[in-house]
């Protein structure tokens, strides 16, 4: 399990099972955890950020974060082995 994957079941504990098992067999379930995880990190880095810029992209950020989180309890939820 990636970094990216601990971070998804950190973010959704009760669907752990279910998320090492994707990550086992899926790798489209990667590239969403890969996907998610990198952009949870830039939004971490940027949220203490005092400029203008840095705000607006955090906003940016929080929203994609959302969106792919939407994805990957959508991608659990289809899961067989749920």
């Amino acid at each position: 399990m990636t970094n990216f994957e601990r971070l998804v079941v950190e973010r959704f504990p009760e669907h752990e099972k279910v998320i090492h098992n994707l990550s086992d067999s899926d790798p489209r379930f990667n590239a969403l955890c890969h996907r998610y995880g990198e952009t949870s990190r830039k939004l971490c880095r940027l949220e203490n950020a005092p400029s203008l810029y840095v705000k607006v992209e955090t906003e940016i950020l929080s929203r994609r974060c959302s969106a792919l989180e939407d994805e990957l309890v959508a991608f659990m939820r289809r899961s067989p082995g749920r």
